[in-house]
């Protein structure tokens, strides 16, 4: 390896500092250590080490003032724990969030000794100052970039507004609702889409936004009429049928009993039972529940009906 490596190591360290807190001295510092090895840049490391450890022996007698490069190798460990601690988050499993994070915590603090340490060998300090944010900045970001990718994969799935009523559709878009609301909002920026409302309304309105295809509303499931007991039905025919033979006088049934009879069986009785009701009283097969109980109307109302006529 040559020296050229190490050069672009330390000026790649810009990014990882600044994230961690380095200040921008130090930084500058690092770069301009970097640019020192400008003319050593195509040495190998053991021909650079041997150079540096003869200027070392000047610098003891006072004659080159150099410093000792010593530190880089830990730097390197640290920073690519961190990079590889960054990498991880995103993908890693909510209950194993945690422990990710005090990993990464432990390789920044690694990171940030072997700074000094190799700032502290250039006659520099280090002082770095840590944002309490950082973490929770880090795992925010993380479940953006699940719900994001989880976005992702439901979009082929979503072809129609029918597509949403899938049992397993919906059991990804609650897993989505249950981000949260920033992490939605900065999935949906990702995806360069706009959603409104909170929770599972917001997945369906960014999902409708990207695909075209918004949720279809639930139907309400219609609840259907309890079957009446036969027995009940039974009671109901010879009701009807006593209160059809009191009909044959046309001043013991009035239109407002008719009526309150009528009412009563459309109410508690399906159209079904009701044409069932109808063939036994009136003695005729019906198509429906409302010609059942015209028919039943027109049983007690029978003889009244033929004496206005005969009166016409």
């Amino acid at each position: 390896m040559r020296a050229s490596a190490l050069q672009e190591f330390l000026r790649s360290l810009g990014g990882p500092l600044a994230a961690v807190g380095v200040p921008p001295k130090s930084a500058a510092d690092l770069r301009a250590a970097a640019d020192a090895l400008e003319p050593f840049r195509d040495l190998d490391l053991d021909r650079l080490a041997d150079f540096l450890r003869r200027a070392d022996e000047f610098r003891r007698a006072g004659a080159v003032p150099v410093a000792d490069a010593a530190g880089a190798d830990a730097i390197r460990a640290a920073a690519r724990r961190v990079a590889e601690g960054l990498l991880a988050l995103p993908a890693a499993d909510p209950a194993a969030v945690r422990d990710l994070e005090a990993r990464i915590a432990r390789a920044k603090q690694e990171f940030q000794e072997a700074v000094a340490a190799l700032a502290g060998s250039f006659g520099s300090k280090v002082k770095f100052t840590d944002d309490r944010k950082w973490l929770p900045g880090l795992r925010e970001q993380a479940a953006a970039r699940r719900a994001a990718d989880a976005l992702r994969r439901l979009l082929p799935r979503i072809t129609s507004a029918e597509a949403y009523r899938d049992p397993a559709v919906q059991a990804e878009i609650d897993q989505l609702a249950a981000a949260g609301d920033k992490a939605l909002k900065a999935a949906a920026r990702e995806l360069g889409a706009a959603g409104t409302g909170k929770g599972r309304k917001f997945v369906e309105s960014v999902l409708a936004g990207l695909t075209g295809f918004a949720a279809a509303p639930a139907k309400a499931a219609r609840k259907g009429r309890p079957a009446a007991d036969p027995a009940r039905v039974a009671e109901v025919v010879r009701e009807l049928r006593a209160t059809a033979e009191r009909a044959k006088d046309p001043a013991a049934v009035p239109d407002a009993e008719v009526d309150a009879t009528i009412d009563r069986l459309k109410a508690e009785f399906s159209a079904a039972e009701l044409k069932a009701i109808a063939k036994e009283v009136a003695g005729v097969a019906v198509r429906g529940g409302a010609d059942a109980l015209l028919e039943i109307r027109a049983k007690l109302t029978e003889t009244r009906r033929i004496l206005e006529s005969q009166r016409v």
